[in-house]
């Protein structure tokens, strides 16, 4: 055995949820560090946690728990494959989402580039090096076309071009203060959604004003009057989260996170949880502007944001 594979054995790392306010898709087959959108975001408290344990074997093998969500983390597995090439290395991974997948909170690419990130740390490689293999598995997979790139950076992010480098370019905005989440309806398919030429043909007309509006004027306000521009124009969100989102204008300003029924809304917090409270269990998150980083388990209740 090559006494250098390792570096350390165990790593634990968190990587926030992103939400995306629009965005307009660029999907290249062959070419997936092309591949990923115009558009923008903001990150979360609020995101997954990823302890990795690794030791060398006799050939790779890679094994990935989920503590709160379902099925079985193909995005996650793909990154750390990605990462892990045929390296003789045993590789178990347990990841705690701090959010329910399907709702646009970007949970699929937090958790591909957390577990991504502490599999890197044990084999000394880079926080980029894991940037793009969990990019790289989600694009395959059509779970999101740019949550991997902004919850690596943190705060609030524009996405000038897609991808990642040497082609993708973002702008880093300030993000400070909380935001109110209240999901609404069901899930939706990602991937599904992704792959309706009618949807995207209107998502690509409606994102690309959202886009050149907020290049503009790049601030977090910006992108949520854009968000809400958006969300009512593209038509993927139901009936109750338009409503939802007109209410919330009492306390500040609302969007839907896309691709989700969850509504995400900034301004007064204690007046916009009075009001989204006729619409379900609003929670106050606060927003996140150190992105991907190493993790103390003690923060664990703090980063899950009480799951």
């Amino acid at each position: 055995m090559n006494a250098n594979l390792l570096r350390r054995s165990e790593a634990t790392t968190f990587a926030p949820c992103h939400v995306t306010a629009f965005f307009v898709p660029n999907i290249q087959p062959k070419e997936p560090q092309r591949t990923g959108s115009w558009g923008a975001g903001m990150c979360l408290g609020t995101g997954v946690v990823a302890t990795v344990e690794a030791e060398e074997a006799d050939q790779a093998a890679i094994g990935v728990t989920r503590r709160h969500g379902d099925g079985d983390a193909k995005v996650t597995r793909e990154a750390l494959r990605q990462l892990l090439g045929d390296r003789p290395i045993e590789v178990s991974c347990t990841v705690t989402e701090g959010a329910p997948e399907g709702q646009g909170f970007g949970v699929s690419g937090a958790s591909a580039l957390s577990a991504a990130f502490a599999l890197a740390r044990c084999l000394g490689k880079g926080r980029s090096k894991a940037m793009k293999a969990a990019h790289l598995a989600e694009v395959r997979h059509r779970t999101g076309l740019g949550d991997v790139v902004s919850s690596f950076l943190g705060g609030a992010v524009l996405r000038t071009s897609p991808g990642i480098a040497p082609y993708g370019s973002q702008k880093r905005l300030p993000a400070k203060g909380d935001v109110v989440a209240v999901t609404i309806g069901e899930d939706l398919d990602t991937d599904a959604l992704l792959r309706d030429e009618a949807v995207m043909e209107r998502v690509t007309e409606v994102g690309s004003d959202c886009t050149e509006s907020v290049a503009e004027n790049p601030s977090l306000e910006s992108i949520f009057q854009a968000g809400a521009h958006f969300t009512r124009e593209t038509g993927l969100v139901d009936d109750d989260v338009l409503t939802a989102i007109d209410v919330a204008r009492e306390g500040g300003q609302a969007m839907a996170a896309m691709l989700g029924n969850t509504v995400i809304a900034y301004g007064d917090t204690e007046t916009l949880v009075d009001v989204l409270s006729a619409h379900g269990n609003p929670s106050v998150i606060p927003l996140d502007e150190q992105g991907l980083r190493l993790f103390d388990k003690d923060q664990l209740d703090e980063a899950l944001g009480g799951r």
